[in-house]
Order: structure tokens, then C-alpha cells, then sequence
């Protein structure tokens, strides 16, 4: 299939609202507000004309456990903290240019201030639920056609999908929750990096899809080379295919321990050991109410590798390794004739690389190096005819840190890049 157009998604965050906007402040927005609180469903098709211009409903995504998406929110002056803050909602142009500051600014948009949120929270039965909220505020809030008082901390819900509108006439972050008020108010977050709601029993899901049925999700990725086998943190039995091959996952427990969740479903696929180099993985996973793209996939897939092929070059090019950091050994075998094995020197030049270097030849280890130039002197060390040549690469913690909000990422370049050249002198 043609996944060149797909748009990306980042495991364990969904649309959890839909945002209409910025809009400018100075519209007149009460027919606009009239219209809106009275939607059961959003047409994301269908356009709003304000002033002669289009705009459309987008999803608002962010991770229930991670919490906000492309924000990295506090942190404190020398990188994450261990800590992963309780805001969901960030709203404005996240200002990155000072990248000494615990908390990155937000500042305005040039279309304005004005944003309007929408979705639905699901109730189990009829209640009054607890309006958890805090940092950046909503200055209007509809329940279910009905407007309430922004400060109030209660609300009834019916049982099922209840309509949620939200009006924020400034930037910032903050968090709106609705939570069962029935519930056992003493509850503690146990899991590391994660948000107070995380797992909360007492927090309601939101679900900004109330009339899809039956969804289900396409996702594309590549796997490393060798990779042997994969795990999928699913709730559902996903569908998989790599390079063409359908593979049946099967359930394991095997990666329970990484699992922030103890209950969450993972499924093993056993890759055949024909597949040696990088392969386009297919995966089709049923999306349950309220956990849409990214969110439907709740942890990271992980593979467990073998040997693989690969050429060299730049792993930050490579989608299956650009946010790997570690180690990698590349090993080639070399065959020297009678007059190359006598050469009066011989030099083994890498090229470029990051970040360090260790070479051996013949199980026989040359050098290690930590700077450029990465050059070694194998004089005398070739055997006429077959040779093995070993070089094992170690990267920076830059590449794993892709996966991280943090502005500390530092240079994501890495691996054995080249191009590699092995040098001959002879006397004249």
C-alpha cells in the first residue's frame, strides 16, 4: 500500500479532543457559540466561515500517561527531572529559543487566541462527576448543550457520551478532567513517568469520535536490521505484515516488566531468520473509544535482533535506528592478495563516524580511537587471502533522546558513516 501521504503518530498519544482554531479575538463569536453547543457529533469535513475564511476541526492529541504532545512543559534547568507534570492541554507556539529555561514560553499565534475544544466524556451510569482542572482555564464550559459555571468543580453526566465544549480566550497549559466523584479520593500514582491520571480508576475517558464504530487503525514502520522478534503492546490481537510475509502474533508475558500498565495485552511476532535486512512492517489494530492513532499502541515496539545487513551511512537517516543509542558492530570479509598483504604500509581509514571507534582484524584487536581521524595503521597485520575486518561504533545519547521531550537532544548524526577506504604505500 502507499503510506507516502500517512501523516505520523507517536505511541500512546490520540485525539482526545477536537480544536477549532485560533480564532481572532476581536470576532464576534456568539452565533458561532450558539451552533457549537448544540453539536452531539463533529463533521470534521465540513467547514466554519468566519470574516471569509475556512476553518476546520483538527484533532488535540496528548497521552494520558505522558502527557502533553510536542510539549516538554516543566523540567527544570539541566533536563528532565524524573517527572511527568500533570498538564494535557497546551495551547499557542511553544517558544524553544531559550534552551536554558526550566519551562519553555508560549506566545501568541498570528491568528489569534480564541480556541474552542470538543469532545465527549464517558460515563458508566448516570452521575455527578468531579471537574479536576488547573494552570491554563476555559472561560466558557457546555455540558451537554447546557452551559455551567467555568468555576464550578461538579457536573451531572448521563450515562454514555456526554457533549463537552471548551472556550479558551488565551495561550498556556493546564488540564480539564472529569473524574467519577464517587470514588476514593486517596488513590497514589505508582508508575514512574507518568501523570496523576494515569491509570486513575476515577478518571472518565474522553472520546471525540462518539460515532465511529468498529475503527480500525493502519500503521507503518520499519525494523531494524536482524530483528527476530517483535512486541506489540495492543489490547486487541493486531494484524501483522512484514515485507509482504503475514505473521501471527502470538500473547506473551515476556515484557510485562516494562509495562506501565501490568494488565496491558502484549503480543509476540516471531520474524523469519530469511529477513536479515530492514522491513516494512503492517500493522492493523482495532482503535477502542477513546484511544485513536498513537494511543491504540500503548507502549513502544521493541525488537530483539540477530545479525543483520545494513550499508553504512548516517543512522539518523535510517527510520528503524535513528533513535537508537548504543553500540554496533559492522564486520566485513576482505580478501588480500600476495602484493597487497607486503604493501610497506597499509592504512584502514574509516572516513567519518560517531562517536568512537574499535577495530579489530582477525579477532585481533588494532585501536580504539574517540576522535577523528579515524585512521589505523594494519601494517602487517593482513593475511594473505580472507580477512575479517570488525569495527564496533558507539553513538551518543542524543539519538535516544529523540523519544524524550527534552530540549537537551545534543546531535542525533551517529554510526559508521564512511566512506571506508583501506590505503596501500609501497616503496619505489
Amino acid at each position: 500500500m502507499d503510506d507516502s501521504k500517512w501523516s505520523g503518530v507517536t505511541v500512546g498519544y490520540g485525539a482526545q479532543f477536537l480544536q477549532l482554531g485560533p480564532l481572532p479575538a476581536t470576532t464576534d463569536l456568539e452565533a458561532l457559540e450558539s451552533a457549537l453547543s448544540k453539536m452531539e457529533t463533529v463533521d470534521r469535513a465540513r467547514s466554519i466561515e468566519m470574516n471569509g475564511k475556512q476553518y476546520y476541526w483538527k484533532p488535540f492529541e496528548f497521552s494520558w500517561r505522558r502527557g502533553m504532545k510536542d510539549d516538554v512543559g516543566h523540567q527544570g534547568y539541566h533536563g528532565l527531572k524524573g517527572v511527568v507534570n500533570n498538564e494535557l492541554i497546551s495551547l499557542g507556539i511553544v517558544d524553544k529559543s531559550n534552551k536554558t529555561a526550566p519551562l519553555y514560553g508560549i506566545r501568541k499565534e498570528p491568528e489569534g487566541t480564541v480556541y474552542y475544544l470538543w469532545t465527549t466524556v464517558s460515563a458508566f451510569r448516570p452521575m455527578q462527576a468531579k471537574i479536576s482542572k488547573g494552570g491554563l482555564l476555559p472561560v466558557k464550559v457546555v455540558v451537554n448543550q447546557s452551559a455551567i459555571d467555568p468555576a464550578s468543580d461538579l457536573v451531572n453526566l448521563k450515562s454514555g457520551n456526554n457533549a463537552i465544549l471548551l472556550k479558551y480566550n488565551n495561550v498556556g497549559r493546564g488540564y480539564f478532567v472529569f473524574e467519577d466523584g464517587s470514588l476514593a479520593t486517596d488513590w497514589k500514582q505508582t508508575v514512574p513517568l507518568a501523570t496523576d491520571w494515569y491509570l486513575k480508576p476515577s478518571v472518565l475517558p474522553f472520546n471525540c469520535f462518539p460515532q465511529r464504530k468498529d475503527n480500525w487503525g493502519w500503521y507503518c514502520l520499519m525494523t531494524p536490521p536482524g530483528a527476530r522478534t517483535m512486541y506489540i503492546a495492543t489490547t486487541s490481537q493486531p494484524e501483522v505484515w512484514v515485507s509482504g510475509v503475514r505473521l501471527l502474533p502470538e500473547p506473551t508475558q515476556s515484557q510485562s516488566n516494562r509495562m506501565g500498565d501490568k494488565n496491558q495485552k502484549v503480543w509476540k511476532v516471531t520474524i523469519p531468520d530469511s529477513m536479515i535486512t530492514s522491513g516494512l512492517v503492517t500493522l492493523k489494530v482495532k482503535q477502542l473509544p477513546a484511544y485513536y492513532g498513537g494511543a491504540a499502541i500503548a507502549e513502544p515496539i521493541t525488537f530483539e535482533c540477530s545479525k543483520g545487513e545494513i550499508h553504512i551511512g548516517n543512522l539518523d537517516a535510517n527510520e528503524s535506528l535513528r533513535t537508537y543509542s548504543g553500540g554496533m558492530k559492522y564486520s566485513k570479509k576482505l580478501l588480500v592478495n600476495a602484493q597487497q598483504a607486503k604493501a610497506h604500509k597499509v592504512t584502514l581509514n574509516l572516513g567519518d563516524l560517531v562517536s568512537s571507534a574499535e577495530v579489530y582484524l582477525n579477532g585481533q584487536l588494532i585501536g580504539q580511537k574517540v576522535t577523528s581521524p579515524w585512521q589505523f595503521d594494519v601494517t602487517g597485520k593482513w593475511n594473505e587471502g580472507e580477512n575479517k575486518l570488525e569495527v564496533i561504533v558507539f553513538n551518543t545519547l542524543g539519538n535516544h533522546y529523540l523519544t524524550t521531550p527534552s530540549q537537551y537532544v545534543g546531535r542525533t548524526k551517529s554510526g559508521l558513516i564512511g566512506p571506508v577506504r583501506i590505503e596501500y604505500s609501497y616503496l619505489p
